[in-house]
């Protein structure tokens, strides 16, 4: 089973809570917390966009050039995750992991050859690798993006005691009636909480798009090598001009022919080479029509 790979247990580790590998759909059983967590992110992370576009209406003339261009471009990034938490509760997308992780995983076709197991060998190592890097991206996209403000915050607060200072958020946002000072601990740990989640669908989801194209571009050498590698005929044929053309010389034109067992077989290696074919351009086209 695919699952039971190292890759897919730490992408289980950090992406089922927000809904990004939706490991209902392979039989796990998920808590309520993290389904209603799931249903609601797309609203969630749409209040939080509509208090950073107050806040920036509010405090517009107080904002120097580098502070609103910070709660600009988290806005923009807050759409942005409230579009991409749709995606994973689409059927369209559940139904394309399936087929990556039953079809499609190269380890269901590496008992058909040498080679068909040194690319599933290779193209899980890569996996391997890269999901230790994004995973280590997303926790230090948290760290950065919580660290700065907390550190001004002990430095400013706790150590140099300054006077009328500011405390800092790693996020801005506010409503009527509602101002995040008033409540700057929970706030902050709040706002971490929304780093992970925005860390996860930025690296995450694009995290499973490349594993799958990893596992295409196996696809893709395998079928190379297997057109590359296709029997040639054992018999050859010499035909001899001078009796054909009744004339004389020692010219012969030399031919390769299958017999009947080889054209056989010759059949059947190029009907699996076709559907090869066939399920890489189909499943590609999945994966386009998503993404």
């Amino acid at each position: 089973d695919p699952l039971a790979l190292n890759y897919f247990k730490i992408i289980r580790i950090f992406m089922v809570a927000p809904g990004a590998w939706p490991a209902d759909v392979f039989g796990e059983k998920l808590s309520l917390l993290v389904r209603v967590h799931r249903a609601l992110m797309p609203y969630h992370t749409s209040v939080i966009v509509i208090g950073e576009l107050y806040y920036l209406y509010i405090h517009k003339e107080e904002l120097d050039f580098l502070n609103m261009g910070h709660v600009i471009i988290f806005t923009f990034l807050g759409v942005l995750i409230a579009i991409r938490s749709i995606l994973p509760q689409l059927r369209k997308y559940h139904l394309l992991l399936t087929k990556f992780v039953r079809v499609m995983h190269l380890m269901h076709f590496k008992n058909k050859g040498p080679y068909y197991k040194q690319i599933n060998e290779t193209v899980d190592k890569i996996s391997y690798y890269y999901t230790i890097f994004a995973a280590i991206v997303v926790a230090t996209a948290m760290i950065n993006f919580n660290i700065v403000p907390l550190f001004n915050n002990v430095t400013n607060v706790l150590i140099y005691k300054t006077e009328n200072y500011t405390l800092e958020f790693a996020l801005y946002y506010k409503y009527p009636g509602f101002d995040p000072l008033d409540y700057f601990p929970s706030t902050t740990i709040y706002n971490v909480y929304l780093s992970y989640n925005c860390s996860i669908m930025v690296c995450g989801i694009d995290l499973i798009l490349f594993l799958i194209i990893f596992q295409i571009i196996g696809h893709v050498y395998i079928l190379r090598y297997n057109l590359e590698n296709f029997p040639s005929p054992k018999i050859k044929v010499v035909f001899k001009l001078e009796e054909i053309l009744k004339h004389k010389g020692n010219e012969d034109i030399s031919s390769e022919m299958f017999d009947a067992e080889e054209n056989r077989e010759a059949r059947l290696k190029l009907q699996e080479c076709i559907e090869h074919h066939k399920l890489i351009i189909g499943f590609t086209d999945e994966l386009s029509e998503l993404f």
